[in-house]
């Protein structure tokens, strides 16, 4: 959670309009790992890590073509004649009927995920089927999607499971599917089981494919039958010298691969050749292969590192194929103010302008490693990286990035933590090694000046805890603790550097959660499993729902402004104005769903999406933007101007707060008061000459009224 001044929304003006459904726009990293993909005789449809891509000329450029599908990695497609079906990785199985320009849920199931040697959608005959993890389940439909009916399978999770000539194949074990190890048939949806004749048995097969009426079972040899399936002869004499953990047939010939790095190997199978041809000049070796595709007369060859090649004869060469257009890249963290953005992507940091097109790359003589965390403060531009010691390594750009000094290293996994910035001090927060959550304070240059982590009294009593989100509140850090792999068991804890449990519990449940702000003078905290947002008015002691205009989200992140709270989620972004009670939803063709985080420049909304790069969309027409006293009832402040001191007549009816923030939004002063008090006398003799904005915040209600320093 960031809080950006509303001074930045108001060099825009004094505007209001009312949300709008459009101009969302890419904003890049380019590139991006393809995990999958589906070909039509002119469209090429690739999955990547977060959401689909359409490409009408061979893979050159490509166009987002996601809507209604969650942001995550497309980790599997299928054709079959023209509907599309689509595995999202933990999110289920989507499908088109319009060659993947909208989707719909088809299957919903978490845990439909595979090893990398099996196939996640096959079909069989005119029945589409997929393999779920969890509950060792097959499940089938017979109406392209609409249904599905899941049968409990003896096929363990890490068998190849195929479908060719009507039938489902699997690899199996002795004891699972039958008496003995073999491959192994079904012509009834998983409820019986056959052994194929003619494989040996420890024989692994791969995967089972039908080319014409011959069913080819591909393992290191090839097996081929011609009964569909019962009986298998050995087709190959020279193994491929390997098991093929990638495949693809361009029509002619099934081309394979082991993938790996060092260990690369790649053979080719013509269907009646009695070999497999190892090809004279070998595939690019750069980069662990992801997948290994064919489209028009092009097999292609997807790997690690946004690496795409392509060959047109076979593999006899390989040319390196630039992508342009897929938004699939990783960003580690964003960070937006009036000067412009900053961003780490992969080994890559990331600087652009409020209104520039696209990125530039600082010219950083460093390998920063993925997830570190960057910020611009009054001293410049301030960046984190996880060495190889897994410490934070701190560096301090003054020049807006052309060069970079090494300043300091904390002892935070950057990876599992964020920055944010409060009054010019850099918050970092994260866990130091695998045991203790841990709050670094930095001030603007990146030096360490204040530490809370484990101490005597056990206040992180799970060794697998991080802290996830922090908020400044009522004068107090609040830090939201919880699993290194999820958000389940959350602990609200305030103070620093002494601190103490608020809540493990909200309504009598155990708290899940991954994000908390402060807002208005009031505590907010986002649910975990489509639980949306809860408030406290009393500091965390008690809890309401405020969902109104949300619906079943999962909030990711908050970012606060002086009139308005911004909220990332699984199903997008939405933003409070102040004083209201219900969320306007900002998404519109915004075409990924999982956002990570939310910025505020002076012209955009920027948002980086979960593996799916940054996006931005303009603030005029979009979010609504006033002066933040325009609303307020007024405050009385004299003598105004001042010098030296200044008396604020109050007579609140509960305790509540006064708040002075300079012309950039920047909170200097702040002072509890209580019910009843009269009158508050300030010093502001070290404020500098200048106009300030003096706010009283009782009970989510604001009085307001500006004052000069003299």
């Amino acid at each position: 959670m960031r809080h950006i001044s509303t001074a930045l929304l108001l060099v825009i003006g004094f505007l209001w309009a009312m949300p709008s459904s459009s101009q969302w726009s890419a904003m890049g990293p380019s590139y991006g790992d393809i995990h999958s993909s589906v070909s039509f005789a002119d469209t090429l449809i690739v999955g990547t890590a977060c959401g689909l891509y359409r490409s009408l000329d061979n893979g050159s450029t490509f166009a987002p073509h996601s809507k209604g599908m969650p942001s995550g990695s497309v980790i599997a497609l299928h054709r079959k004649g023209e509907v599309l079906f689509a595995c999202v990785q933990d999110k289920g199985i989507y499908a088109s009927l319009d060659r993947g320009v909208t989707w719909s849920l088809s299957l919903q199931g978490r845990y439909l995920t595979a090893t990398v040697a099996q196939a996640y959608i096959e079909q069989a005959g005119t029945t589409i089927f997929v393999k779920t993890y969890l509950e060792d389940s097959l499940y089938f439909s017979d109406d392209d999607g609409a249904t599905w009916i899941g049968r409990p399978t003896s096929v363990t999770p890490f068998v190849s499971v195929s479908g060719a000539g009507g039938r489902i194949f699997a690899s199996s074990y002795s004891g699972s599917l039958g008496a003995t190890d073999g491959l192994y048939w079904s012509d009834d949806q998983n409820v019986t089981w056959n052994l194929c004749a003619g494989v040996p048995a420890g024989t692994y097969i791969f995967r089972v494919r039908q080319v014409g009426a011959t069913i080819h079972a591909i393992g290191q040899h090839v097996f081929t039958s011609t009964d569909g399936g019962d009986t298998f002869q050995q087709t190959t004499v020279t193994p491929a010298g390997f098991g093929p953990a990638y495949l693809s047939f361009d029509g002619t010939r099934f081309h394979a691969q082991n993938g790996g790095n060092i260990f690369l190997q790649q053979a080719m199978w013509q269907p009646g050749a009695t070999s497999w041809t190892v090809p004279t000049t070998p595939a690019p070796s750069e980069g662990g292969t992801i997948t290994f595709f064919n489209h028009d007369t092009y097999t292609y060859l997807s790997k690690v590192g946004s690496l795409l090649y392509r060959t047109a004869n076979g593999g006899a060469t390989w040319t390196d194929q630039p992508y342009d257009g897929i938004n699939s890249r990783e960003v580690h963290d964003l960070f937006v103010d009036g000067t412009g953005a900053l961003a780490g992507s992969d080994a890559v940091f990331l600087i652009a302008g409020e209104n520039d097109p696209q990125w530039t790359q600082s010219d950083i003589s460093l390998t920063l490693a993925p997830m570190h965390s960057v910020v611009r403060t009054s001293t410049g531009i301030v960046a984190g990286f996880l060495s190889g010691s897994e410490l934070t390594l701190v560096y301090t750009s003054t020049n807006n990035g052309a060069s970079w000094t090494s300043n300091d290293f904390i002892a935070l996994h950057a990876r599992r933590g964020t920055w944010m910035l409060r009054n010019d001090t850099i918050v970092a927060f994260g866990t130091v090694g695998v045991n203790n959550p841990t709050l670094y304070l930095l001030n603007a240059s990146g030096t360490l000046v204040g530490t809370a982590t484990n101490d005597a009294n056990g206040w992180w009593y799970d060794p697998a805890s991080i802290m996830r989100s922090v908020a400044w509140h009522h004068g107090q850090y609040y830090g939201l603790v919880n699993g290194e792999f999820g958000v389940q068991d959350a602990v609200l804890w305030r103070g620093f550097p002494t601190w103490q449990i608020v809540t493990t519990q909200i309504d009598g449940v155990t708290l899940a959660a991954a994000a908390i702000a402060s807002f208005n003078d009031l505590l907010y905290i986002g649910m975990a499993h489509g639980g949306g947002v809860k408030v406290s008015d009393d500091d965390g002691a008690s809890w309401t729902t405020m969902n109104a205009g949300l619906g079943d989200v999962s909030p990711r992140s908050f970012l606060t402004t002086d009139n308005y709270l911004f909220m990332t989620s699984d199903k997008g972004v939405y933003y409070l104005p102040i004083g209201d009670t219900t969320w306007v939803n900002i998404s519109g063709d915004l075409l990924v769903g999982e956002i990570a985080e939310v910025c505020v420049g002076s012209t955009y909304l920027w948002v980086r999406a979960d593996k799916g790069g940054v996006w931005r969309l303009p603030l005029l027409g979009n979010v609504s933007v006033s002066d933040p006293a325009a609303s307020m009832q007024p405050l009385s402040i004299a003598p105004n101007p001042a010098s030296n001191m200044i008396r604020i007549a109050m007579n609140p009816d509960a305790n509540g707060i006064v708040i002075i923030t300079d012309p950039l939004g920047r909170v200097v002063k702040s002072q509890r008061v209580g019910s009843g008090q009269q009158t508050l006398t300030l010093d502001i003799s070290e404020l500098e000459g200048g106009t300030y904005l003096c706010v009283l915040t009782v009970k989510g209600s604001k009085r307001s009224a500006r004052f000069v320093k003299r």
